[in-house]
């Protein structure tokens, strides 16, 4: 059925050619632009070649007698120009304006257990580095998984943890983000058709910037660090531009302020709190009780990593660092950090962390093994003071330097055994005063070093309201 929104008088002409220049010229952008336009002149056209079928059949039946000047364009070419406009706008629908036929993002970083549903409904498990996506969802299953899809125009979108993502098939800058996090660097796109990002609370405009997106139950969190995103919160319909260094949260809740603020302090101390489940990001809370503490403890999460045949089942457990804070958490040489947590048996445990770059994007996955042999229980309790310098990058793309990153996750996992491992508190420490240990040279290059990171890596803002976090849960397994 034709669209109601275009006129079937003007299509008519379109497709007769009987249109002046100008009214030509709006229809022909207009199919260009509009998924809309292109369906209601396909239906037009579908018509036209059944109506011509019709005409050239009765023709063949009985050839009244008419003045040529009043039959307009014989049948046979107005089937010829009816079938072309289809196969026009049928290129249209692929080509837009960008001069060219599209293909999809290809995928040029993976890393864990990652999955693929295309619009057919075939699954693929098996994701390789060069795999071209065609429409379809891309899923990223495990905790510390992730991907990153390139364009054509060089846009670079990643997703990491336990994240969903859904390319059109249609438009292939059309990202429908339905969990999870994701951090994209996009190249200027046009005025006309910039890229899309859908999620199930607000649906962003991208002209060509930085960002990073959060998307939880019932909000969207959107960080701007380079260019400017237009948002329009789903609920009401308001429309805002969010700029660069500010931030934005967009929920169910119409009646909350739909302001951008500025990107937060920093600081260099952090400690979680269990008093209820708000930086719960895996994992089940457990409220405080009459002799322990509010805490953390590790579900499990069946894990295969691309590539590999062998499924095994993490007991997982990751909090969100800052989400409720008011200040950024960032990392300094010489920090620590400390776990203090429950297990009803000794086992090999990995500490872990997700780390964003001081402007924004996801900067990669750090852990640490701690070995059965050095984990002494007391009453069912242990503590871990690890140093920062210990620990080591999942992948080789990511700097081993952590100093000046903000640190965004931190997570506890144990490997197929069920050892009830709970999380009582995590905390990040900065680097103890050594300075009697140390050359005062060196002394000086850190505190200019730490000067550099809060002064000139981040903007120095009000406080933020909101600091929800990206749902990017790390796991075990590398690729």
């Amino acid at each position: 059925m034709t669209d109601p929104r275009w006129d079937e008088q003007l299509l008519l002409q379109y497709l007769d050619e009987t249109l002046e220049p100008g009214p030509r010229d709006r229809v022909q952008r207009a199919l260009q632009d509009d998924e809309a336009a292109r369906v209601a002149l396909r239906d037009i056209a579908e018509q036209a070649v059944v109506l011509a079928d019709l005409e050239r059949t009765g023709e063949s039946r009985s050839e009244p007698s008419r003045s040529p000047s009043k039959r307009g364009l014989p049948v046979v070419l107005r089937r010829a120009i009816a079938l072309t406009i289809l196969g026009v706008v049928g290129w249209l629908s692929v080509t837009g304006l960008t001069g060219g036929i599209e293909t999809g993002p290809r995928i040029t970083e993976l890393n864990g257990s990652l999955q693929w549903t295309g619009s057919s409904g075939r699954v693929d498990g098996d994701l390789v580095v060069g795999d071209v996506l065609q429409g379809g969802t891309l899923d990223s299953l495990s905790a510390n998984s992730w991907a990153t899809l390139e364009f054509d125009d060089g846009s670079r979108v990643t997703i990491s943890g336990k994240s969903s993502l859904a390319v059109s098939a249609e438009r292939r800058k059309e990202l429908h983000l339905w969990d999870g996090a994701l951090s994209a660097d996009i190249a200027p796109q046009s005025e006309v058709r910039p890229m899309v990002i859908h999620t199930p609370t607000a649906d962003l405009e991208v002209l060509g910037t930085q960002l990073n997106v959060d998307v939880g139950a019932s909000s969207t969190l959107l960080n701007v660090n380079e260019g400017r995103v237009r948002l329009t919160r789903l609920v009401d319909g308001q429309v805002v531009e969010v700029p660069a260094a500010h931030q934005l949260v967009a929920s169910v809740d119409g009646n909350e302020p739909l302001e951008p603020a500025p990107r937060p302090n920093v600081t260099g101390k952090w400690a979680s709190r269990f008093i209820d489940d708000t930086s719960v990001v895996f994992g089940k809370w457990l409220p405080a009780s009459l002799w322990l503490p509010g805490r953390l403890r590790a579900t499990p999460l069946p894990h295969r990593p691309c590539g590999k045949k062998k499924t095994v089942v993490l007991h997982l457990a990751v909090v969100a660092v800052s989400r409720d804070e008011s200040a950024a958490v960032i990392l300094r040489r010489g920090s620590t950090i400390r776990v203090r947590g429950r297990m009803d048996a000794i086992f090999d445990t990995k500490i872990g962390f997700t780390t964003h770059w001081p402007r924004g994007g996801f900067a990669g996955k750090f852990e640490i093994v701690v070995p059965a042999a050095e984990i002494r229980l007391v009453d069912g309790e242990f503590e871990f003071v690890l140093e920062l310098a210990d620990f080591k990058s999942i992948s080789k793309k990511f700097d081993s330097s952590l100093t000046g990153m903000e640190l965004r996750q931190v997570w506890a996992v144990t490997v197929d055994e069920p050892v009830g491992l709970e999380l009582v508190q995590v905390e990040l420490l900065p680097p103890q005063e050594t300075v009697r240990s140390k050359g005062w040279w060196q002394s000086v290059v850190e505190w200019m070093e730490d000067w550099w990171v809060e002064w000139a890596s981040f903007e120095i803002a009000e406080p933020a309201t909101d600091r929800s976090t990206r749902q990017d849960d790390p796991n075990t397994e590398s690729r």
